[in-house]
């Protein structure tokens, strides 16, 4: 009977029946016996081959990938990537409905919107789209200057440095480290600092 690696191993090294399953994921500590293929924020990202099974979604990472996987990994996350307002998707869960995020590409901010949430559209190990840095700097292009909070290894805040005359971005990180320690199980912590993303020095 093959094993899970086994299976990994066959669809990844073998014939690659759906390259489209692959994807970026994000996690705080290196998992055990496999490296990072590289490191952002202080955030290891490693790509990973998603399949759904009879019971589920399996979600499995390689210990090795060669740069043509993390390239199609990359390309996959970025076109799967969805952003928008924390108050539209605060608004949605009160009221038992979808989140309004569209694609990046299609997204249109509005002036008086102060914090973004930036994920994919399955939401699980969104937080791998700050590997894709094309898609960090087309947000760049849209809003400027912004702090970019690595909130759970599902999803990763945006605030514009414009806006932070309205918002202090330690009352976000306040708020992060509060959800993340009284909302969100260990496993899925990954930061509550915030880093500063101005589209020249990434």
């Amino acid at each position: 009977m093959k094993g899970l690696f086994d299976e990994l191993k066959d669809a990844i090294y073998g014939d690659l029946i759906d390259d489209s399953a692959l994807r970026i994921a994000a996690r705080k500590d290196k998992k055990k016996g496999i490296e990072p293929y590289n490191t952002v924020f202080g955030i290891n990202l490693y790509v990973t081959y998603t399949r759904t099974t009879e019971d589920g979604t399996l979600v499995a990472t390689p210990s090795q990938v060669d740069s043509s996987l993390i390239l199609k990994a990359i390309r996959n996350t970025m076109a799967d990537a969805v952003i928008g307002s924390i108050e539209d998707c605060m608004e949605a869960i009160i009221q038992d409905k979808e989140p309004g995020l569209e694609p990046v590409h299609e997204w249109k901010p509005r002036n008086d919107e102060v914090l973004f949430v930036l994920t994919t559209r399955s939401t699980i190990n969104g937080a791998g789209v700050i590997g894709c840095g094309p898609l960090l700097h087309k947000i760049h292009k849209k809003i400027g200057d912004y702090y970019l909070i690595p909130s759970s290894v599902h999803e990763v805040l945006i605030a514009p440095v414009k806006h932070l005359k309205e918002i202090d971005i330690k009352d976000i990180t306040d708020m992060v480290r509060f959800i993340n320690l009284t909302e969100v199980p260990p496993e899925d912590w990954l930061s509550d600092r915030a880093f500063m993303y101005d589209g020249v020095l990434h």
